[in-house]
C-alpha cells in the first residue's frame, strides 16, 4: 500500500500571501472614501449638536436678561469698542459674546469648539486661550447685531435685544467659521490650511428660533475677514438658508 504524504503544512505560500495583501489594499481603497464620509458626517452632527446647545444657552440667557443678546463690546482705554459679528469669547480679560454664556454656565466651553479632527489644534488653542490669556476665540462666529440695526451712538450702550435683529429678518445666532477670506466657505481661515467640513461640503448655522441647519458651503461667501460690510453680507446669506419662526422674543 502506497504511503500518504502527511508532512505538508497549512501555511500560506508567498503567492497566496501577496494575493491577500492585494485584496486588502483594494478593499481599503474602495472603502476609504465611505469611511471618511461617515466620519465627516459624524463631525457635522457633533457640530450641529454644539450649535443646538448654544441656542438653548441663548434661550436661558435671554429669559434671565430681559431678552438681551450677549454683547460683543469691550472697553479699550477710555472708549467702548463695538463689533457686529465675531468668534471672540474674551477681550481684555472680559468675556464677550458667547463667552458670556460660558462664563455664566449657560453652555460649556467645549460647546463653542469645533469637533472636526482637522481643527483639533485650533480648538486646543482656543481652550488654552480662554483659560490663560486675555483674548480668546471660538470655532463659531456669533452674530450680535447688523449694521442696519445699529442705534444712534448716544444709544449704543443700551441693551440690544434678539428682537432688534429679528425685526429686520435676521434670526441667525452663530455659524461655523474658519472661512477662507474672499473665497467660498471651505474652512481655511486667513489663508491657512485648516479645513472644516470639507468632505461633507456643508456649513452649520443656528437661529434664534432654536433650529440648526446645514447649508451647502458653496453658497456661503465670506469677504475679507476685517471688512464689516463683508461680514454683514455673510450674515445675510445665512438667512437665505432657512425660513425661521417662533423667535425667542
Amino acid at each position: 500500500m502506497p504511503e500518504v504524504n502527511t508532512s505538508r503544512t497549512a501555511a500560506f505560500t508567498l503567492v497566496e500571501l501577496l494575493v491577500v495583501i492585494v485584496i486588502l489594499a483594494l478593499l481599503t481603497t474602495i472603502l476609504a472614501p465611505s469611511i471618511q464620509r461617515v466620519m465627516a458626517d459624524a463631525n457635522v452632527t457633533k457640530c450641529k449638536n454644539n450649535l443646538m446647545a448654544q441656542t438653548k444657552g441663548h434661550m436661558l440667557y435671554a429669559s434671565e436678561h430681559r431678552f438681551n443678546k450677549p454683547p460683543l463690546r469691550w472697553k479699550s482705554g477710555s472708549s467702548i469698542r463695538y463689533t457686529a459679528t465675531s468668534p471672540n469669547t474674551k477681550m481684555s480679560n472680559q468675556p464677550i459674546g458667547q463667552g458670556i454664556l460660558v462664563a455664566g454656565n449657560y453652555i460649556s466651553l467645549r460647546t463653542i469648539l469645533c469637533p472636526d479632527s482637522a481643527l483639533v489644534d485650533d480648538a486646543n488653542l482656543d481652550e488654552e486661550s480662554w483659560l490663560n490669556r486675555s483674548i480668546s476665540g471660538s470655532s463659531y462666529s456669533y452674530f450680535w447685531r447688523h449694521t442696519s440695526t445699529y442705534k444712534p451712538r448716544a444709544e449704543m450702550e443700551s441693551d440690544f435685544k434678539y428682537a432688534d435683529s429679528e425685526r429686520s429678518g435676521r434670526y441667525g445666532l452663530a455659524m461655523d467659521i474658519n472661512a477662507k477670506a474672499g473665497g467660498v466657505y471651505i474652512g481655511a481661515y486667513g489663508g491657512g490650511d485648516l479645513i472644516s467640513h470639507e468632505v461633507s461640503g456643508v456649513v452649520n448655522i443656528s437661529y434664534s428660533d432654536g433650529t440648526v441647519v446645514s447649508e451647502d458651503n458653496s453658497k456661503i461667501i465670506l469677504g475679507p475677514s476685517g471688512s464689516t460690510s463683508a461680514k454683514m453680507d455673510w450674515w445675510d446669506l445665512a438667512h437665505q438658508a432657512h425660513p425661521v419662526h417662533d423667535p425667542i422674543k
